[in-house]
């Protein structure tokens, strides 16, 4: 008996310290992650020690926008700024508006039908022009020029060239940052690569190793560099990653999340990301190196059900109706808003002027100025 104890405790130290080694070399990542300065594009960015970030809510659509009778629906999803314009962009249940934001008008109203992509608009800019993208129907994406006139009212022109018609049906789609490159997730299995160039040709094709599910959430995120793509499981513990330019996937397994969504590139880089799950679960992860590197815990009682990351900062919304932003050097929760919908949708500008929340019910949608 003494000597099979004596083995077991020596079994048990041994186990012990293995596990502290694994820690070690997985938070080694981590603290690679958060000593290295990431490119920033504003001097307000997240952990500047000379700058306090403010947040001033500069536009609440419930109260202070007119939608009416173009939109009468409760449910709001993407909702994105336009910083250069002040042009807050909305998507609705088989509607797309735009708001003034200066005057507080709606200047573009656009029904759609029967599209199941909800995060589906941006703002892109070619050769110097500026479009608005709206997905019009289940497989066509409609491109506006953005033109103002002598008494500087807005007027959106449909752009025919770079209208998109596809075989199939379109369940996502994700510019790159230089709008050079569209993608397309088609018929729930398949990854299309196309040029803005010539839009109708399909340069990429990548057979999905599972298809995507629908969903409200924002499922499917590309990196800057469109080098990476990701795309959330679900009520999956796993979710792939694809590098886009070899054709190949691979599935992340979660160990600490009991289901996978609202993936975002950390800083919209292709190095870490972060994904959310139930009960408040959060993990961030090493994409290239293929493991989790640092797991948050926001609250019990909630499910992450958005994302961005821009400038240091992470922002997230909860099922509880609560906005977080991090800071993703040191991840403390620096900043924390309750709002009157769910945050379905968030959406943060590249220069880090506006915050823009969105969801169901209550106001819907608002817009935070950061200063």
């Amino acid at each position: 008996i003494c000597e099979v104890q004596l083995l077991l405790i020596n079994y048990l130290q041994e186990k012990k310290r293995i596990h502290k080694l694994y820690s070690i070399v997985r938070e080694e990542t981590y603290f690679q992650m958060v000593t290295t300065k990431p490119q920033q594009t504003s001097s307000n960015a997240a952990g500047n020690n000379d700058v306090a970030l403010q947040f001033k809510e500069v536009l609440n659509v419930g109260k202070e926008v007119t939608l009416t009778p173009d939109y009468q629906e409760k449910d709001m999803y993407k909702c994105s700024v336009l910083s250069e314009l002040g042009l807050l962009g909305m998507e609705g249940k088989q509607w797309f508006g735009v708001v003034d934001m200066s005057t507080k008008e709606k200047v573009f109203s656009h029904k759609t039908k029967d599209v199941r992509n909800l995060h589906a608009h941006h703002w892109p800019k070619i050769n110097g022009q500026q479009y608005l993208s709206v997905q019009s129907y289940p497989d066509q994406i409609d491109m506006f020029k953005v033109k103002r006139d002598a008494q500087g009212s807005y007027k959106f022109v449909n752009a025919k060239q770079y209208q998109l018609h596809t075989k199939g049906v379109i369940h996502y789609c994700e510019f790159d940052r230089t709008f050079e490159r569209i993608l397309l997730i088609m018929n729930a299995n398949e990854l299309q690569v196309r040029k803005i160039g010539n839009i109708n040709e399909v340069v990429k094709s990548i057979k999905l190793a599972e298809p995507v599910d629908k969903s409200i959430f924002r499922n499917f995120r590309i990196s800057a560099d469109g080098s990476l793509c990701a795309l959330g499981g679900g009520r999956k513990r796993y979710f792939y990653v694809i590098d886009i330019e070899n054709g190949t996937q691979w599935p992340l397994t979660s160990d600490f999340l009991r289901s996978t969504n609202a993936p975002c590139f950390i800083n919209e880089e292709n190095q870490f990301m972060a994904i959310g799950g139930m009960a408040g679960k959060l993990e961030i992860w090493d994409v290239k190196q293929k493991k989790p590197v640092k797991e948050l815990n926001v609250s019990s009682l909630t499910h992450i059900v958005s994302s961005t990351s821009t400038n240091n900062i992470l922002a997230i919304g909860s099922s509880d109706k609560k906005l977080r932003l991090f800071d993703v050097r040191s991840w403390e929760c620096f900043y924390e808003k309750k709002f009157s919908f769910e945050c379905r949708s968030l959406h943060l500008t590249n220069d880090l002027k506006y915050l823009t929340c969105s969801g169901k019910s209550g106001d819907r949608c608002v817009v935070l100025q950061i200063e």
